[in-house]
């Protein structure tokens, strides 16, 4: 499971790129690329618990 969630953690290197495409897309707005941070942290923690639902 560790390995099918790894993806989704918005690491440090990630950031800038996030934060780069808001700006392009939304126009700089600040909360875009925030959301995106915590979306990518609760797309870990639900997709861990749909795998640990399957798996039981």
């Amino acid at each position: 499971m560790m390995i099918m969630t790894t993806t989704f953690i918005p690491c440090g290197a990630k950031v800038p790129f996030i934060s780069m495409v808001a700006g392009a897309i939304f126009g700089g707005s600040a909360w875009v690329a925030t959301s995106a941070y915590f979306v990518g942290m609760a797309a870990i923690i639900i997709s861990g618990d749909l795998y640990a639902v399957q798996t039981v």
